[in-house]
Formats: structure tokens, sequence, C-alpha cells
């Protein structure tokens, strides 16, 4: 299975962006508000995940709170996998570094995407 995970950090549990539509790609989005059930099904979407885009976007007012599992599992990852961000964040910024993430606008996020699960 082909999965996007968004991992967001951000200020307005309110605020929600839908991750893109792609042919045979599983979008999951998951925020600092996110319930442990919620968390829990990226988990569990994480061990079926044979390739796994992982998206941070960061603000740097806040704490990861019931993301810290999921995204060490996400970052073990075994397989496939890519890693992008934007913002910053002075938790997580400086572990996602460590394995590898690079900076994206994301305003090309939808492109790379394409991209690495050969969507084109």
């Amino acid at each position: 299975m082909n999965l996007f995970l968004q991992i967001r950090i951000v200020d307005n549990q309110f605020e929600f962006i839908p991750p893109f539509v792609l042919d045979d790609v599983h979008c999951f989005d998951l925020d600092n508000f996110s319930s442990k059930e919620v968390v829990h099904v990226a988990e569990h979407a994480l061990g079926k995940a044979d390739k796994l885009l992982l998206f941070f976007q960061l603000q740097n007012t806040q704490i990861m709170g019931s993301l810290l599992n999921v995204t060490a599992k996400a970052l073990k990852f075994s397989g496939n996998k890519q890693l992008l961000y934007s913002g910053e964040n002075s938790q997580i910024s400086p572990i996602i570094l460590k394995f590898g993430a690079v900076r994206v606008d994301e305003l090309q996020l939808l492109a790379k995407a394409k991209k690495f699960f050969s969507v084109l």
C-alpha cells in the first residue's frame, strides 16, 4: 500500500487542510489535536504500507502531544520512504533532519508526491 502521512503541529485545532487525492495512494492527516483512536488507525496504516511519503507541517509554538509514538514509528519505517517538511518546530525539526527530511514549499508538495508515487 502507498501511504501519504501528513503530520501537522499547529496552533489551531479547527484548521483542517485535507490531503490531496492521488490514485492508489492512501492519504492520512494527523495533528497535535488528533485523538488517540485516530493516531492508532494511522499506526495501523503504517504497518500495512510498502511505500511512505511523510510530510511534516510545523509551527514552533506547539508540542507533539499524542504524535510522538506514531512519528517514531514512521521515522523507523523500513520500506521505501521520503520525508518532507515545511515550517519549524524546536521539538521535532532536529529529529526529522537527522532522518534526512527535506524542506519543501507546500505548493510543491503535490508534484513531489506524484513523482515519489510515480503518478504522472
